[in-house]
């Protein structure tokens, strides 16, 4: 019977912590794509626009890095084709 509760406590840690890394990468992207659009509504000089246009440039790049740089999943299917 203990085994069976922690079991079940086990599996219910997993998914608290696949809850929260779905939170931080929400977080992560609402930063990534809305930070340089309050960025680019602030616009008076020409170093905020230098940095509204680097950072809405590099949008897709950082999506990338969470979504699949950051995943494990994805780093170890890499890895194992690249091994062979």
């Amino acid at each position: 019977m203990l085994h069976t509760t922690l079991s079940s406590m086990k599996g219910m840690n997993s998914q608290i912590k696949d809850i929260r890394v779905v939170v931080l990468k929400t977080v992560a992207q609402l930063l990534i794509i809305g930070g340089p659009w309050v960025l680019g509504f602030f616009i008076h000089n020409k170093f905020l626009e230098l940095a509204f246009h680097i950072l809405s440039s590099q949008q897709g790049s950082f999506i990338f890095l969470i979504h699949c740089v950051l995943n494990a999943e994805v780093r170890q299917q890499f890895t194992a084709i690249c091994r062979g």
